[in-house]
């Protein structure tokens, strides 16, 4: 009843863009992000099934985006 969920964390402080719902299946392969020249950081959390429409934390992994 869980799914991860990828985020970008906004450089300029705004709400964070979920990037959509991540499987096992989804997992395993790379993903492509788009859009994070705007981002400091990618995030990723677990969501209820379906996704949230905002992150719940803590995060459980993280990555600083330097541009």
């Amino acid at each position: 009843g869980k799914v991860y969920q990828m985020w970008l964390i906004p450089k300029d402080g705004s709400a964070p863009v979920s990037q959509g719902l991540m499987d096992a299946e989804a997992l395993s392969k790379p993903a492509v992000v788009k859009g994070i020249g705007s981002a400091a950081a990618l995030g990723i959390t677990v969501e209820p099934e379906g996704g949230s429409a905002s992150p719940t934390l803590p995060t459980v992994a993280a990555a600083p985006l330097d541009a």
